[in-house]
């Protein structure tokens, strides 16, 4: 029977059904939630970052072996590439990596892109050991989405609530929902599908963890915008518009919503957090021209490149396959570009650039550890990264020069500006385990092959990553 209703709604709902229910409107005097209408981050998170500040600035001191002054401080952030379950393990081989050599209590930020996000959440769901959460992903990941390993119950009962509710319900309802059955199961009998981001605050206040940023891309910009999410906030600086995790989904208009509605769980954003599935036939056809760009030899003609790249892009008016629409919190707005909008999609932030290193770029970090598991044998190591290099350079934001000749042979790369103390310092980490995106089903082969190809390159290169951490920090003193 469980399979029977697990099969209705993966018929059923990939092509979307919305159910609208009219009734009385209800009359408040003051709204359920407003929008913080500027850019900047929030009060709560620059409270939450002071809190991590005292504790990395500890760590570090005994990372370095050395007093580090208050005001030599730097500021380190991880930002780790989508990828799949690929990118899931090779996330956790960051974390495990640089807590072995003592320097992720050191780190103020983890953002993450994708399937990181998946990582990311469960550790702070979780939270347990890197050595228990390594345990549990190994359980986990095998078979993963296999129909035997999926509670359909739990997810049809969230399904059906919502229909009852008279909500929208998508595909990302199911692959979300499955997403939180593996990587949000703690046990207590919600099976992942009761967990909010809002939950997050409290251990992403207390300093005891980097802070969150999961990320996603904003569908109806072109060139993809950003959006972040983080127990704080939602929201963008291209939108001029912030809301708390409390109110995404709700409806919005002039920054203030009177709807009662709950918001969308844990589960159904890290299914948007990974909603490649919502490609466009538009991205599908750039993919392949970047593919066609990268296959192609020198000594093949100009014509043939140019006419298959033709071919490809005779087809990019088509639309967006079934993405997750989301009421505009910055409907109305005056200052939002997409503030006529009633509905915003959100999409995998890898269509725009698969490194979540933009919104570390914003906050001004010092040191940035980029864990790039994006390449997977398509699209050549680096690609992602020279995307950051030109994003920095277009945004007028400081970033090193990058040898994009050798990042591709070196387990762990090193960039800094020894002539501009304002250009922070580039930790570069790619994954050369080709393992497609596509597969989701890990054997213990496969994921230790990727978990231990970060870690251990970590390891190798402590003593170079150790004497880049304390440059930073003496440049800081100058």
């Amino acid at each position: 029977m469980k399979k029977l209703i697990l099969l209705f709604w993966l018929i059923f709902l990939p092509l979307e059904a919305k159910i609208n229910r009219q009734g009385p409107v209800p009359q408040k005097k003051t709204p359920t939630a407003t929008v913080r209408n500027e850019t900047g981050l929030s009060i709560e998170e620059l409270k939450a970052l002071e809190n991590r500040f005292w504790h990395a600035h500890e760590s570090l001191e005994m990372y370095l072996g050395a007093p580090v002054a208050l005001n030599n401080m730097p500021l380190i952030g991880m930002a780790v590439s989508g990828g799949g379950f690929r990118a899931t393990v090779a996330a956790l081989g960051l974390l495990k990596g640089l807590e072995k050599i003592g320097l992720l209590d050191s780190t103020s930020y983890f953002s993450t892109l994708s399937g990181s996000t998946w990582l990311g959440a469960s550790w702070l769901t979780q939270q347990k050991s890197l050595t228990d959460l390594e345990v549990y992903l190994r359980n986990k990941m095998h078979a993963a989405l296999s129909i035997n390993n999926i509670d359909e119950e739990s997810i049809a009962h969230k399904i059906w609530h919502k229909v009852l509710a008279g909500r929208s319900v998508c595909a990302n309802d199911i692959y979300g929902g499955v997403l939180g059955n593996v990587f949000l199961d703690r046990y207590d009998g919600n099976h992942g599908q009761k967990t909010f981001l809002a939950d997050l605050e409290e251990i992403a206040t207390s300093g005891n963890y980097p802070l969150p940023i999961f990320t996603a891309a904003l569908g109806q910009t072109d060139p993809y915008e950003w959006a972040e999410f983080t127990p704080f906030d939602i929201g963008s600086d291209y939108l001029h518009a912030w809301i708390k995790p409390e109110a995404f989904g709700k409806k919005f208009k002039n920054g203030e919503s009177f709807d009662k509605r709950s918001p969308e769980d844990l589960a159904y954003l890290l299914g948007l957090f990974g909603s490649a599935y919502a490609l466009s036939c538009d991205d599908i056809m750039k993919q392949m021209v970047n593919y066609i760009t990268h296959t192609f030899k020198p000594n093949q003609t100009k014509e043939t490149r140019n006419l298959l790249t033709n071919l490809v892009l005779a087809f990019t008016d088509m639309q967006r396959v079934s993405p997750p629409n989301i009421y505009n919190f910055s409907y109305k707005l005056q200052n939002s570009p997409l503030a006529s909008h009633k509905h915003i999609s959100f999409i995998d932030a890898g269509l725009a650039i698969n490194l979540p290193v933009p919104p570390l770029l914003r906050r001004g970090l010092n040191v940035y550890i980029i864990c790039d598991a994006s390449a997977d044998g398509i699209f050549p190591k680096g690609s992602e990264l020279k995307k950051v290099a030109e994003y920095a350079k277009k945004h007028d934001m400081p970033f090193p020069e990058i040898d994009f000749e050798t990042i591709s042979k070196k387990p762990v790369s090193i960039f800094y500006d020894a002539t501009n103390l304002g250009v922070p310092t580039v930790i570069y980490i790619p994954n050369f385990v080709e393992i497609s995106t596509l597969d989701f089903d890990y054997d213990e082969k496969e994921f230790s092959d990727v978990l231990n190809g970060i870690e251990d390159a970590i390891m190798t290169y402590q003593y170079a990553i150790k004497d880049a951490i304390q440059r930073a920090a003496d440049v800081r003193d100058l």
